[in-house]
């Protein structure tokens, strides 16, 4: 039968080990809890990143299509009052009795108003 004292050295042996085991292991998760909070920062990062150069994007086409819209307004506009102009100096006669109707019209509903 061994010795009491040689068992307990055993013992206290393994426990030892399973000690150093332990602290490993709390180290290893220290530093992967470390770089998982590092590459989260970067991917953080990297995020940011991609919604500013989006917005970027979008701003500018937006732009584009503000500026593109206004100058197709703006032709529409001119190609209008230059129809309005022909119109009134071939048909000066349609154009004033056209303004006096509307005058009327205008008058008519404003008198009611009161």
């Amino acid at each position: 039968m061994p010795a009491r004292g040689s068992s307990n050295n055993g013992v206290e042996a393994t426990l030892a080990d399973f000690m150093k085991q332990f602290e490993t292991l709390k180290e290893d998760l220290a530093e992967l809890s470390q770089q998982a909070a590092e590459i989260g920062a970067t991917q953080k990062k990297l995020l940011r990143s991609n919604a500013v150069q989006g917005a970027e994007v979008i701003r500018s086409r937006s732009e584009a299509a503000v500026a593109e819209l206004s100058s197709a307004a703006r032709r529409a506009a001119e190609g209008a009052a230059e129809t309005a102009t022909t119109q009134v100096r071939e048909n000066p006669a349609a154009a004033i009795g056209l303004a006096t109707g509307i005058g009327f019209l205008v008058g008519l509903v404003l008198s009611r108003r009161k």
